[in-house]
């Protein structure tokens, strides 16, 4: 059958159904770009590990393209797609007009490779494999943090990470802390999960936040609370319903998860309080003190280097028109603070403006509006959990980015496909 291969099992698919070679390509280019993020914090870097991955990931594109995965999504969504691709070829071309730097244009456009997962992600059939691929990284990314961080031992402060970081000396606690970054979907679908899932998703999320509140991160704890406020609003839940979930799904495994997150909690408490008495440092005053180091928390929000100094320097950089069509492809920013070009801009939103202009981000945020609209109203109930992930990255994206060459990316296009896909009263994600 043309587009398809036929395998005995390949990761809960059997021998009856025909995976997908689109499929198979984007788990192996994910798994890829993630095996190029854990070298990484063992300070070894390969870009030809990266550059694969990603080969792999536009291989699943045109397989995808191929395959007719395109049918899989609503029409209106198909009609986004095909203007933001044509308008991301203008960006290309004005980038190469302009005689961009090849390294940049190259780290602008593997993103673009991400598109596979999103088409992927509209058959709703896949989510059985997807889903294995993310637990199974959030497995990985645990068992390498847990690894890398007796070599910390009880001594991580946010100054002493950042030069470790920076230094590519020893094993980098902090950048394998960045592969959990699965763990929103793994809360979201933790009531679906198995005792063995709920007990790692349990683990890797206390670690993450532990680690979080070390390092002095600000934004793990806005994502958590604006997830947590999106999914209390939109879950209808009552007392008497959950003690009859509890007592038919079984008290004992209850009691017993209960047992277990009890446990993981006071052992977080005495790593932290250990951590706290080894540096002298009180990490909840320092993360106080980031979240109002300019007067108010507001004031500090506003002031942020992401909101405040980078769309200046894109607005001063910026001829006339570009403010309209953006500066193509490839484009660097000069900042004078630190001698040199900003070959990141750390921010989704702006980084759409910088690339694309008014036009471009409009473009984006036009796709993701609908997106968010069809959440706020409940039109498709089945694809809420998709729908929250999106309608969080895209709040977010003001302080975050949304759209680069990080796996998380991939996640975030994955959440986008299934959003987009046609109607389906069974939810895949959570089955």
């Amino acid at each position: 059958m043309k587009g398809y291969i036929s395998s005995q099992t390949y990761m809960g698919l059997t021998g009856r159904k025909k995976a997908n070679l689109s499929l198979i390509l984007m788990v192996l280019g994910m798994s890829i770009l993630f095996l190029h993020e854990v070298l990484k914090s063992f300070a070894i870097i390969y870009m030809v590990i990266s550059y694969t991955g990603s080969f792999i990931l536009f291989l699943s594109l045109f397989c995808a393209l191929n395959e007719g995965k395109l049918n899989y999504l609503e029409r209106k969504y198909v009609n986004w797609l095909l203007v933001l691709w044509f308008f991301a070829l203008f960006m290309l071309l004005y980038g190469i007009l302009l005689k961009h730097d090849l390294r940049f244009m190259s780290r602008d456009i593997w993103p673009f490779a991400y598109f596979s997962c999103l088409l992927v992600a509209g058959k709703k059939e896949n989510w059985k494999v997807i889903d294995k691929m993310i637990y199974f990284h959030f497995i990985a990314a645990i068992a390498v943090i847990l690894y890398i961080w007796p070599i910390y031992g009880m001594d991580i402060t946010r100054a002493r990470v950042m030069k470790i970081t920076m230094s590519w000396e020893i094993p980098r606690l902090y950048w394998a802390w960045g592969l959990l970054f699965g763990w929103p979907y793994m809360l979201l679908t933790y009531n679906y999960s198995s005792l063995a899932r709920k007990i790692i998703t349990a683990v890797g999320i206390g670690i993450f936040f532990l680690l979080a509140l070390f390092y002095e991160k600000r934004l793990p704890f806005i994502t958590l609370s604006l997830l947590i406020l999106l999914r209390i609003i939109f879950t209808k839940v009552t007392l008497e319903t959950s003690a009859k979930k509890v007592i038919r799904k079984g008290l004992v495994r209850k009691l017993i998860m209960f047992g277990i997150i009890i446990i993981f909690f006071f052992g977080g408490f005495e790593i932290f309080n250990r951590a706290q008495q080894k540096t002298g440092v009180v990490y909840t005053r320092e993360l106080h003190h980031r979240f109002t180091s300019e007067g108010s928390l507001l004031d500090t929000f506003l002031r942020d280097d992401r909101l405040y100094w980078t769309p200046k320097l894109i607005f001063k950089q910026a001829e006339g028109y570009e403010i309209l069509v953006g500066q193509g492809l490839g484009s660097t920013v000069y900042r004078a603070s630190t001698g040199g070009l900003n070959t990141t801009v750390e921010s989704g939103l702006w980084a759409f403006m910088f690339q694309g202009g008014i036009v471009y981000t409009l473009l984006w945020y036009f796709g993701l509006a609908n997106i968010i609209k069809e959440f706020f109203y409940r039109k498709k109930p089945s694809l809420v959990l998709s729908q929250v992930l999106v309608t969080l990255f895209v709040f977010l994206s003001p302080l975050s980015t949304l759209f680069d060459m990080y796996p998380l990316t991939g996640y975030l296009m994955l959440w986008l496909g299934y959003s987009m896909s046609r109607t389906n009263k069974k939810n895949y994600m959570t089955t």
